[in-house]
């Protein structure tokens, strides 16, 4: 609750000038449209998270326009607490009040069993192409199910979490490559517990996200 604008800002800058040579896209903000920036006992109120976002990304353009500056908007309407916290809800509000200005990548983070997106994929991406007509877009971060009990919507068949999540890894892999404005993208979440687990259990949806690459020359 004591981050300011300030103190993100000249972390944003150290690290940045630190990695100059090295990074050429930074992400400035995780799933601003959250409410669990803060922590999830005391949240950021919309308005600070936004003014924290805005001065790291003015700062760091700044040091050099030709850096790449990334936001990532979590996808929830429909789930979100409010109209504001929703995606297209913080869009309408914050695009005129300059989101977007210095911003290059916009980023949408999906989690399915949360909030039911089911096949909108194409139409999620269109409203954000509509608010930032000349942003690029990247699927995020996107998962299912954190653990492995089914306690939300359900993806497919909800007593085969395994396979519903390599369904939408071999779905939202190459459809987030096809849709106008895309870069593609696309990060499982919980990499280490699910595609590269440790304790020995099986490695099969690391294989089904490899081979989706392999597919689409990457």
């Amino acid at each position: 609750a004591s981050l300011t604008p300030g103190l993100y800002t000249q972390r944003a800058k150290n690290l940045v000038l630190h990695y100059r040579d090295q990074i050429n896209c930074w992400e400035l903000g995780s799933e601003l449209n959250g409410d669990w920036l803060g922590g999830r006992r005391s949240p950021l109120p919309s308005g600070r998270v936004f003014d924290i976002y805005m001065a790291a990304a003015s700062s760091i353009k700044g040091i050099d326009p030709a850096i790449e500056v990334a936001a990532t908007l979590y996808w929830w309407d429909g789930t979100a607490p409010d109209e504001r916290h929703s995606l297209f809800g913080w869009l309408r509000h914050y695009v005129p009040l300059g989101f977007g200005k210095h911003l290059d990548i916009v980023s949408v983070s999906l989690q399915p069993e949360d909030n039911p997106a089911g096949i909108g994929l194409e139409r999620i991406f269109q409203g954000v192409r509509d608010a930032l007509p000349e942003k690029k877009i990247i699927l995020g971060s996107f998962g299912y199910v954190e653990g492995r009990d089914l306690k939300g919507y359900w993806w497919f068949d909800p007593k085969d979490i395994d396979g519903a999540r390599k369904d939408l890894l071999a779905l939202y892999t190459p459809s987030s490559c096809a849709l106008p404005g895309s870069i593609c993208g696309g990060f499982w979440w919980q990499t280490l517990d699910q595609m590269l687990p440790a304790d020995g259990r099986d490695a099969g949806l690391y294989h089904v996200y490899a081979r989706a690459l392999r597919l689409l020359g990457r």
